[in-house]
């Protein structure tokens, strides 16, 4: 019985505040579905982060300058590798076809009128 009692207290309310209800009742599956889009774009971006990193392959070895600091993260400070260092490193590989280094630099770029 207190079910019914509740379902008659809220029509009596929602006569009352009209716009007030249809407010809520525009905003509760509104709401919904954000919460259901950002799930879908975030699983959407997981997805598409997987399948580049299984494009790498998984016989690769990625080695960085650097000792890791507390959390996993390299230090910004370390030089960088040499060539040599590449080449050095892949002599204590075992199973190793092949060294290939890549180096790469920050750089600002700017066009007319803006960055």
């Amino acid at each position: 019985m207190i079910v019914w009692q509740a379902l008659a207290l809220a029509a009596r309310q929602m006569g009352k505040n009209p716009l007030r209800a249809s407010l809520t009742c525009l905003g509760v599956p509104i709401g919904v579905a954000a919460v259901v889009a950002m799930v879908l774009l975030g699983r959407g971006a997981t997805a598409d982060v997987q399948r580049q990193l299984a494009g790498l392959g998984q016989n690769l070895l990625f080695v960085v300058p650097g000792q890791p600091a507390h959390g996993g993260a390299t230090r910004d400070f370390a030089p960088p590798f040499a060539l040599a260092d590449a080449t050095a490193i892949g002599g204590h590989v075992r199973g190793l076809r092949a060294v290939a280094a890549v180096t790469g630099a920050p750089v600002r770029v700017q066009r007319a009128g803006g960055t």
